[in-house]
């Protein structure tokens, strides 16, 4: 109705009189539909608009996230507080179609801490619903945080050590139903812990030695054995708007070296995404604990056990802030779309580490809160920005991933 208004509004404004060959309305249109048509212009994109496609077209994205064969870049992805990190990974071209896929990437951060990965998947060994994995990589992080075992360690007694791990590790994967992913895996890692690196802070072992930390003095290897199940019904895993992901992991971690550091370990996650708005607005609640299991006097090296603090729980604290035998993480987001390729987000972060079950205590929780930016193309987070503040401060974090 509208455009036949404007096409009577226009005849209307014409000195010229109707054609004589004109003989009803939808002739008329038509006439004047004809004569438009040479000064139609295609709708012109905003810079951004053009610079979001050359970036899609040119599957920058797609390489970053390894769906491309051939070499990519790695930006990030390293353990909290090992600076900004660089890399590169590579697998064969033209692979999709073939019954196994290979990979490698290795990266180095400003810290001087870097990894090397390796491995070889068979993705579709039963009709897509079985599939066989092979890692082997090793790690060097000469410089990871230390302030003393507990809940109770001060911020102002940091300290730090070296870790170096070489694993090799098996997955088997099957998918029964649809959403569902059940695995067993079987492992092997060796352990090298020494002095650290940074000189601005006491090593380790010598700020805490005499006292009973396990692992402070010697380091033992470990024979790793486990199930693991999760449910996945996210709409979109690289950038979830809906749905949620819930997924449990118990391992078996046998010391071969002492038989002193025995010790089983169940994590647990759940994360569920709540939208509104037409999905521009997204709540997302996230619960994880990490608990372990000893027998027989055994006791959890310091340098496995479970951690809080850092950029993926307590964002407001340092990384590596407090070790304990068992974690408990709750996170709450609020994200909403400001404009195309940029979403701002509002948080809350609780977190504690326990010696003992019986000691977990919601009054003990420490807590940190925040506002953080995301960047993202089509859809997919690509970089994080999260200010974090808590009673010990406030944190900035740089982050080439999504926090959940």
């Amino acid at each position: 109705m509208l455009g036949l208004a404007c096409c009577w509004g226009a005849l209307a404004q014409d000195p010229q009189p109707i054609p004589a060959d004109i003989q009803s309305r939808a002739e008329l249109l038509d006439r004047l539909r004809d004569q438009k048509k040479p000064q139609l212009k295609p709708a012109e994109l905003s810079k951004t608009e053009n610079t979001l496609n050359k970036i899609g077209d040119a599957q920058f994205l797609s390489k970053i996230e390894g769906q491309t064969g051939g070499f990519r870049p790695i930006f990030g992805g390293m353990q909290t507080g090992s600076g900004f990190a660089l890399g590169a990974a590579w697998r064969p071209p033209n692979q999709i179609r073939k019954p196994y896929a290979v990979r490698a990437e290795s990266s180095v951060s400003t810290r001087l801490w870097y990894n090397v990965e390796t491995g070889l998947t068979f993705p579709r060994l039963w009709s897509e619903r079985l599939s066989l994995d092979f890692e082997a990589g090793h790690s060097d992080l000469n410089s990871m945080s230390y302030f003393g075992p507990g809940p109770k360690s001060r911020g102002d007694n940091r300290t730090n050590f070296r870790r170096e791990d070489t694993r090799f590790t098996g997955t088997l994967v099957v998918r029964p139903v649809k959403y569902l992913r059940l695995g067993a895996f079987g492992g092997y890692t060796f352990y090298n812990v020494g002095r650290g690196k940074d000189r601005r802070y006491a090593s380790t072992s010598d700020q805490f030695v005499g006292q009973p930390i396990p692992g402070l003095i010697e380091q033992t290897n470990y024979l790793r054995t486990g199930f693991e199940a999760a449910f996945d019904w996210r709409d979109f895993p690289r950038g979830p708007r809906r749905g949620g992901i819930y997924s449990a992991r118990y391992a078996w971690h046998n010391d071969r070296v002492f038989n002193r550091y025995d010790f089983r370990k169940l994590d647990l996650l759940a994360t569920q995404y709540i939208p509104f708005f037409n999905d521009k607005r997204v709540f997302v609640l996230r619960t994880k604990t990490d608990l372990t299991f000893t027998n027989n006097g055994n006791a959890v090296p310091f340098y496995v056990q479970p951690v809080v603090g850092g950029s993926d729980d307590l964002r407001g604290f340092r990384p590596y802030r407090f070790y304990g035998d068992n974690s408990a993480v709750a996170n709450a987001e609020y994200r909403w779309e400001v404009s195309s390729g940029l979403d701002m987000a509002l948080f809350m972060d609780f977190g504690q580490v326990f010696q003992r079950r019986k000691d977990f205590a919601f009054n003990k929780f420490e807590s940190s809160w925040g506002f953080g930016f995301r960047g993202n193309v089509r859809n997919v987070p690509v970089i994080r920005v999260d200010v974090g503040f808590s009673r010990e401060g406030f944190r900035i974090w740089f982050k080439f991933n999504n926090f959940m």
